[in-house]
């Protein structure tokens, strides 16, 4: 992914790296130190990260960018400084905790780039997080006829997935969705649910993992859990039906199997 890269400052050494070396990796533009020219190009260019490259800079510089962090941070445009450890250590000092990243030179370009960009997808991964877990706590907002129905929790990390599923379910039943195994064991700390289902193969904590999370807790070891995977061998199938679930679903997830398969687990309950 093309991240956009908004750069000031008046190191132009690693200014021409970004748009030389780089340019294949970011959506490059630059802007000048002035506050309306950073404000306006914050507005249209919409970056995903402004870059602060530090040269023989002021007091009155740092200062800039320490008032400028507010407004960054309302839009979610991260902040990140590179200069010399001497000058990162001035900057500090003067405008503490501004910047998200700080990256102290002589570095290539190349650990320039990598690091940049590790550091936002990792910061879109948690805004993402943190977007999933508001949600699942909105849904203890429910009205009261919503609450009479059946509640299940879909444990997915592809979007794409939980989206189909909940657009499946939503009308017959409450449809909780979580994009991780550690939201949804987040989201059962305070919430009750009628049946998970639960995606076999998950990055971090795969479904196996958050099974015997689920069974060794008091609290929901009894809630009934139908695995969703994608690999129809033979022993892939075996590894699913060890763990003992009350059931399981091949991807692509055919609706008709879908309820079928979910009425028979609860009207076990």
């Amino acid at each position: 992914m093309r991240y956009k890269t908004l750069l000031i400052g008046e190191n132009n050494a690693i200014i021409d790296d970004f748009f030389f070396q780089m340019s294949g990796h970011f959506d490059i533009m630059t802007t000048s130190n002035r506050n309306d020219d950073i404000i306006n190009h914050l507005e249209v260019f919409q970056p995903d990260i402004l870059i602060y490259c530090m040269n023989a800079d002021s007091k009155k510089d740092f200062n800039r960018m320490y008032f400028l962090k507010e407004k960054l941070k309302k839009k979610g445009i991260l902040l990140g400084v590179i200069g010399t450890k001497e000058i990162c250590r001035e900057f500090e000092k003067i405008a503490f905790d501004a910047a998200d990243i700080m990256l102290e030179t002589p570095l290539t370009a190349n650990t320039i780039m990598t690091e940049i960009r590790v550091f936002i997808r990792k910061k879109k991964s948690e805004q993402t997080e943190k977007e999933e877990e508001q949600k699942l706590i909105e849904e203890k907002e429910e009205n009261v006829t919503e609450i009479q129905k059946k509640h299940i929790l879909v444990i997915d990390d592809d979007p794409m997935m939980l989206k189909l599923v909940n657009e499946q379910l939503h009308e017959r039943y409450n449809v909780a969705t979580a994009i991780s195994g550690k939201l949804a064991l987040t989201f059962l700390e305070k919430k009750h649910t009628d049946l998970i289902l639960l995606d076999y193969e998950m990055p971090v904590n795969n479904g196996a993992e958050v099974l015997k999370k689920l069974r060794a807790n008091p609290a929901t070891k009894d809630i009934p859990v139908v695995f969703l995977t994608g690999v129809s061998n033979r022993s892939t199938i075996q590894e699913v039906l060890a763990m003992k679930p009350q059931g399981y679903l091949l991807k692509p997830i055919d609706s008709e199997n879908l309820f079928k398969v979910i009425m028979d687990v609860l009207g076990k309950k």
